[in-house]
């Protein structure tokens, strides 16, 4: 019952061949995911001005105090209303956020942060919309009183 010593030096080998044919597919695959890198620089745009930043903290702290009251539909409902109108404030009238209203009524869909992501993707969009800007304070329409 032992095993052939031939065959075993043949196994690591061919694993020692697998792990250095997968490194470098996976090494490129994660260079290759530029999700994560938008999602790192729409963070950062929307951390370098202070409206986004209010906007992404209003978003932040709405999608933390969702997952306490996820049980409590009224209470869900409130909040929901209260950060689409705090959203609506600090940014102006955006249809992005109606959609992630949209996704937040959606009984189960209210565990997704939708408000946080929905606000990265706008703080992204806005950067990449006017390039010539990049490291300043990404343009947003004047408010209106």
């Amino acid at each position: 019952m032992g095993t052939d010593p031939a065959r075993e030096g043949t196994v690591g080998e061919d694993r020692q061949v697998g792990e250095r044919g997968l490194l470098p597919v996976i090494k490129r695959a994660i260079r290759a995911t530029p999700p994560m890198n938008k999602i790192a620089h729409a963070l950062a745009v929307a951390w370098g001005s202070p409206r986004w930043r209010r906007a992404l903290i209003i978003a932040a702290i709405s999608d933390a105090l969702g997952f306490g009251v996820v049980l409590l539909a009224p209470a869900q409902w409130l909040l929901d209303a209260v950060t689409a109108a705090a959203l609506l404030l600090a940014l102006g009238f955006r249809w992005p956020l109606l959609a992630a209203l949209a996704i937040e009524v959606v009984p189960g869909l209210e565990l997704f942060p939708a408000w946080t992501l929905v606000v990265l993707a706008m703080a992204g969009a806005t950067a990449q919309a006017a390039p010539e800007n990049r490291g300043t304070e990404p343009r947003l329409p004047p408010r209106q009183p």
